[in-house]
């Protein structure tokens, strides 16, 4: 597990008084697809070229789902890294994986966190370039962090 990718150290804003500044561990990142239709074509083309957590019925609202991740190697994956690779991997799908990819109803990219009792705030930052990559592709981006294991 390694700290944010530019580690960039923030002191406690002026304008929060009551801010308790946390820092965070970038844990990983894993792709959501929510559509109408069956995903199994889509799952189908992706293969091996990431791993699959979830493939299947979700719910009435959302009938289909899938879940990625990308197994990087944990001392140099970054937010960034795995965008770039998850982009990349939507930029080699097929026209039919592309048309399924571009009809479904949400496509996120969650970058989640292990958040820890430290007193030092970090800054991450997702450069511009990645950015434009993921609106181009309609990627919505969501950031969960983890509470503080009390045990670790």
């Amino acid at each position: 597990m390694s700290q944010l990718s530019t580690g960039k150290h923030v002191e406690s804003s002026p304008y929060q008084p009551n801010f308790t500044p946390m820092a965070a561990n970038f844990l990983n990142a894993d792709l959501e697809i929510f559509s109408d239709q069956d995903l199994q074509m889509l799952i189908d083309e992706i293969g091996d070229s990431a791993s699959l957590l979830y493939g299947g019925p979700f719910s009435d609202d959302l009938p289909y789902f899938a879940s990625y991740e990308i197994d990087d190697d944990p001392e140099t994956k970054t937010p960034e890294s795995l965008i770039f690779a998850f982009c990349s991997l939507i930029e080699s799908l097929s026209p039919a994986g592309r048309a399924l990819w571009d009809s479904s109803r949400e496509r996120v990219i969650d970058l989640g966190y292990r958040a820890s009792s430290s007193r030092e705030v970090i800054q991450d930052r997702l450069p511009a370039e990645i950015l434009m990559k993921i609106s181009k592709l309609q990627i919505d981006l969501a950031w969960t962090f983890y509470p503080v294991d009390e045990n670790d």
